[in-house]
């Protein structure tokens, strides 16, 4: 919705029928508000649901909550909150950035889309083939280099796989499951594909590292059903397709702006030194830009390298690399095409620059001397106490088996007079297994679900059965800790922002009615009837 600029009230109704507008419903201070503002307001108030309420009560009712906002949007203009500097900057990087969805939008998402015809020549040459045999991966080329040298004076594929492989095939010798189209990389299958039974590749880079794979078999199979397997070949495709314009794209945009790596290896240890000897030097540079080592290091995702051997870990970082360059590469080029001018990306950008805006009226005029004081804050607990109370908690502990009959057993052992402690040995869970079925404490809004029957049991009474994603769990309850009044100490933060948000409210309140009382404000009838006929079911 165009939310807008501000300034006085004074509210009047149009008659219905005759001559009278169609084409908006109100009219704040002759800022129209029509059909299209009410539903797109509703959606973003309610997290996107495109769902309207209906009926003419409904659209008046909504209709009066998108007058308010339209006031303190139209005042905030007349404050010239659009002018503060840290939302001037904000709204220049969302565009930015807007801009360069776009870009990714239109030479990567509108061209990764595989046509029928594809997907029906995969269907037709590539789903009755599968293909089965043995790999060994090294970490860097020189290694796989040197493995495929044994290999060539002789050396036993199976033998070398197991001493070699960094994979976990390598426990196999190297031996892989069947794998048809689709299931691996299309780099690694070009390279199988062509082999022949009992061929050996040379070393090639495949997803995982640098690898040669040995061809045992090829097994045909019948060609599978069109319209079952047609959703599963475009899904293939289309990933792949994906990836490869990201990939194209990058290197068009590296190619056109000069982008390079200035450190020529990323491994671990150099770039532990660059941060020691120049952590503000570029790790990175393009035209018009760069990217400080620091900057780089203090944004790596360290899960996807740790623990990989160092070929591997300076391959992800350099991934990482050029992930990170692509992204303001992505911006200079939106930027060049005028991508910030298109109506889609200016009509985001207006509305996150009214949601800052109204934020800064909000922080700064309307609720800047709004407080609390201790005083309020007592009163309201001396009032209230019932209200705050800390929550009943239970510790419990579980054993947990994988099926019904499993679970039932263990419980008659438990009625028997067999100790849960002692059963505690057959979860399936591990690691509460260790602490002898410990969970530790719970409150109600833990346990959810089939998990709320906890809170029924009694102290040292053990659950009928409850199943999971995990399997069925015992629960026995082996302290409860009753519920009881929370301090004044304890209940105060709650209390304080209960207390800072009504009068919030209320502050708001009271700048709309002075808004109101001050601006012109004409309610279309005949529009509100015409938007309501054409938005009730058929």
């Amino acid at each position: 919705m165009k939310r807008l600029t501000s300034t006085t009230l004074l509210l009047s109704a149009l008659l219905a029928g005759g001559c009278a507008s169609t084409s908006y419903l109100a009219k704040v201070n002759d800022d129209k508000i029509t059909g299209t503002d009410l539903k797109d307001e509703f959606q973003r108030k309610h997290g996107g649901h495109q769902k309207f309420l209906l009926g003419e009560s409904e659209t008046r009712q909504f209709l009066n909550v998108v007058i308010d906002e339209k006031l303190l949007m139209q005042e905030s203009y007349r404050l010239d909150l659009e002018s503060i500097p840290t939302i001037q900057k904000a709204v220049e990087d969302y565009a930015s950035n807007r801009a360069a969805d776009h870009l990714l939008k239109v030479e990567i998402e509108d061209k990764a889309d595989p046509t029928p015809e594809q997907v029906k020549e995969v269907w037709e040459k590539e789903t009755t083939l599968f293909y089965q045999g043995r790999q060994i991966v090294s970490d860097t080329k020189q290694e796989a280099d040197e493995v495929y040298m044994q290999l060539l004076f002789g050396a036993d594929f199976e033998q070398l796989a197991r001493a070699c492989s960094i994979v976990p095939s390598w426990i196999q010798g190297g031996r892989l499951s069947w794998a048809g189209w689709g299931s691996m990389e299309p780099s690694w299958e070009k390279v199988v594909h062509s082999l022949a039974p009992g061929e050996t590749s040379e070393v090639f880079e495949g997803p995982k590292g640098w690898e040669i794979f040995q061809l045992e078999q090829i097994q045909g199979a019948e060609r599978p059903d069109f319209a079952q397997s047609s959703k599963r070949i475009e899904g293939i495709l289309k990933s792949r397709m994906l990836k490869q314009r990201k990939q194209e794209l990058s290197d068009y945009l590296w190619t056109k702006y000069h982008a390079k790596q200035v450190l020529p290896h990323l491994g671990l240890r150099e770039l532990a030194d660059a941060m020691n000897k120049n952590p503000d030097g570029p790790i990175a540079t393009w035209d018009g830009g760069s990217l400080s080592v620091k900057q780089f290091v203090s944004g790596l995702e360290r899960n996807d390298f740790e623990g990989l051997p160092p070929g591997r870990a300076e391959a992800e970082v350099e991934k990482q690399l050029r992930q990170t360059v692509n992204a303001p590469l992505a911006v200079v080029e939106a930027r060049a095409r005028g991508y910030e001018k298109i109506p889609s990306v200016e009509e985001a950008t207006k509305v996150r620059q009214e949601d800052l805006m109204e934020n800064a009226l909000y922080a700064d005029y309307i609720t800047k001397d709004v407080a609390v004081s201790d005083s309020e804050i007592q009163a309201y607990y001396e009032a209230h106490k019932a209200d705050f109370m800390t929550p009943e908690k239970r510790r419990v502990s579980q054993i947990v088996v994988p099926t019904k009959e499993d679970a039932e057993a263990i419980r008659k052992e438990i009625a028997d007079g067999q100790a849960f402690e002692s059963l505690v040995s057959r979860s399936t869970d591990a690691d509460s297994a260790k602490k002898k079925g410990d969970l530790g404490w719970i409150t109600a809004k833990d346990a959810k679900g089939e998990l709320d029957a906890v809170f029924t049991l009694a102290s040292d009474q053990v659950s009928a059965p409850i199943q999971s994603k995990f399997g069925f769990h015992l629960i026995k309850v082996t302290e409860i800790v009753p519920p009881k009044p929370m301090s004044f100490q304890q209940a105060k933060p709650q209390i304080k922002e209960k207390l800072l948000d009504q009068k919030k409210r209320e502050q708001r309140k009271v700048w709309i009615q002075k808004l109101r009382q001050a601006a012109t404000i004409e309610i279309n009838n005949a529009g509100i009837s015409a938007f309501v006929k054409a938005n009730s079911p058929s």
